[in-house]
């Protein structure tokens, strides 16, 4: 059976110890696993290097088939959650992008799956206030590590 293209768009960036993700639905499960294969070598550079924090940017849309969506869940179970220095996470969606109301609960989960709690993992309506939550949670770790 011949493989399917992947659906989807992503970007990628480092800002000091913040990695943001940028995509743009709907998705596959091809772009789901060629969203991993891109994202972990960034992802076990920052780990290796001490406390980071990653936010995931949807433009337009969430919408996923059910196998990107498992596939994904799955990951957080398994690799995901052996990367004990990601200190936070926040996923950005306005309202406007299709698929947030179906989406939101199984972010929630996410989150769950990845050992995060209400105080690590957040959902956002704007890039500027998951940013500032992300930098802020990075902050206080600087602080504690300083016994401040």
């Amino acid at each position: 059976m011949k493989a399917r293209p992947p659906h989807g768009h992503l970007e990628m960036s480092v800002e000091g110890r913040l990695l943001v993700v940028e995509r743009c639905g709907p998705f596959n499960l091809e772009f789901s696993k060629l969203y991993v294969e891109r994202t972990a070598s960034i992802v076990d550079q920052l780990d290796a290097g001490g406390p980071y924090a990653l936010m995931i940017v949807y433009r337009d849309s969430m919408l996923s088939t059910p196998e990107a969506v498992q596939f994904i869940m799955d990951r957080a179970r398994t690799v995901d959650a052996r990367r004990k220095n990601c200190i936070g996470q926040a996923v950005v969606a306005g309202p406007e992008v299709e698929g947030r109301t179906l989406f939101t609960p199984l972010v929630s989960q996410y989150f769950e799956l990845r050992g995060m709690t209400a105080e690590t993992g957040k959902f956002f309506d704007s890039y500027e206030d998951g940013k500032a939550f992300l930098l802020e949670l990075l902050a206080a770790r600087d602080r504690l590590d300083r016994g401040n």
